[in-house]
């Protein structure tokens, strides 16, 4: 498989991941695009990823599947679907907000030292203080809401998953996540709030996870926004493809 495909296998894995969640559900289609609901009233938190020949009906499907749950959807347009699926996307209200960039970084050359101020995961305070970093670095306020600590639950429930944070003086100030697929590992909920930034922290917890990363894939991936993208690259991360990224919000 090549880097997109790659990436693409990953964000279907994390789709799938997120539809696991107690509050939400999955759904796949006949030509296996899937849809993935997290519970959370929140587009980011909701994907539909369709496949190259996906049809009006399919898309039909996955709208009501969504509608009944009464929750927003993301659509990240990657390459092979054609301009006439992209038009049936519009007719439905399914429209462009992003252009985000699937990403890939080669593993085989990333240091593996280890640093002393990445924590795992491992206890309800980690379990807080990444909340908090990831809750703050999306541009939440205050504390987190009771729907993204159970979220984050989740996400950390799954063993696919490995979630990090860099903690700087007793205060968590980056945060992210790692998802293993069958081939490659994706990176995902990579944020630090506004008060840490320019400090160097993402791009230290970026290297970090990265060489966690190496031990068990060859590629770490990803889908960078238009404002994370330059920060990818200032690492050595290569770009692969645009992806517009389409939403549908709830009437």
């Amino acid at each position: 498989m090549d880097s997109l495909a790659l990436c693409i296998e990953n964000f279907i894995s994390f789709t799938e991941m997120l539809g696991e969640s107690p509050a939400g559900g999955c759904f796949r289609t006949e030509n296996g695009s899937v849809a993935g609901a997290s519970g959370v009233e929140s587009a980011g938190e909701n994907y539909a990823v369709f496949l190259p020949g996906a049809t009006e009906g399919e898309l039909s499907s996955v709208i009501g599947f969504f509608g009944v749950r009464r929750l927003p959807f993301a659509v990240p347009v990657f390459p092979g679907l054609d301009d006439k699926f992209c038009r049936t996307l519009s007719r439905h209200s399914i429209e462009k907000r992003h252009e985000y960039t699937a990403m890939a970084l080669a593993l085989s050359g990333v240091p593996r030292e280890e640093d002393g101020c990445v924590a795992a995961v491992e206890t309800q305070k980690d379990l807080g203080e990444w909340t908090q970093a990831v809750w703050l670095g999306f541009g939440g306020t205050g504390s987190p809401d009771a729907a993204a600590v159970k979220h984050a639950a989740h996400l950390a429930s799954c063993g696919r998953n490995r979630l990090r944070f860099l903690r700087v003086d007793g205060e968590p100030v980056c945060a992210g996540l790692l998802h293993n697929s069958e081939h490659v590992c994706g990176l995902y909920y990579f944020a630090t709030p506004p008060a840490y930034r320019r400090r160097g922290y993402a791009g230290r917890l970026l290297m970090a996870l990265a060489a966690q990363a190496a031990a068990g894939a060859e590629e770490l991936v990803l889908l960078a926004t238009e404002a994370g993208r330059p920060v990818y690259e200032k690492h050595g991360f290569r770009a692969l493809a645009l992806v517009p990224v389409r939403m549908k919000g709830m009437e």
